[in-house]
């Protein structure tokens, strides 16, 4: 059963959760079991001819996700979000806390059959670039917590310590649609490639 429709906007940028409720399957590999989840639509648009379909999934194992799905998009290269550059939404050691790592989709590859395009390390002045609005203030509007690298909220030292992330409250789904709009759905709708060097220094 879904729920009545509900939208935020940023500048040009409006985000809505249609109310529709989908089922979803994840197949069984050697990594994980097969799995079930309940995912909550929303549509990003806004721009000319942005018209791009994702769904906020929790799945029966505990784990959330957010992810594109597969829609009439006007621009072809918006299909390449049904078919991967999913974000993973992860606990905190409080229960009430949910976090997830920001990276941004730049473009790879061009051909015949559309455009691909993988995840990468970002900075705030990279999507602040690629998605046309302020991020780190389109984060505060929807709800997040915090905004920053891993090392500095979370004390971490490994590899990944300089890798953007945000926390918000378990029960916000504004702040995960945001950042997959600004790091997936805009650089994708941008055609965004490797920036310019002084994008990655803030």
């Amino acid at each position: 059963m879904g729920s009545e429709p509900e939208s935020k906007e940023i500048d040009n940028l409006k985000i809505m959760f249609t109310g529709e409720r989908i089922s979803f399957q994840r197949e069984q590999t050697s990594q994980r079991k097969r799995s079930e989840g309940l995912g909550d639509v929303f549509m990003v648009t806004g721009l000319s001819k942005l018209n791009s379909r994702g769904a906020l999934i929790s799945w029966n194992n505990g784990t959330w996700e957010v992810r594109g799905i597969s829609g009439s998009e006007p621009k072809y290269n918006l299909a390449r979000l049904a078919r991967g550059l999913r974000i993973t939404i992860e606990r905190t050691a409080d229960p009430g806390i949910h976090w997830m790592e920001i990276r941004i989709a730049r473009i790879t590859n061009r051909s015949h059959q559309g455009l691909w395009a993988k995840a990468y390390q970002t900075t705030n002045n990279e999507i602040d670039n690629a998605s046309g609005f302020d991020f780190g203030k389109g984060l505060t509007l929807f709800g997040a917590i915090e905004i920053g690298k891993r090392g500095t909220i979370f004390n971490e030292v490994g590899n990944r310590k300089n890798q953007l992330c945000c926390t918000f409250p378990a029960t916000n789904r504004w702040v995960p649609a945001l950042v997959f709009a600004a790091t997936r759905v805009l650089p994708m709708y941008h055609e965004w490639t490797d920036p310019n060097p002084e994008l990655m220094l803030l």
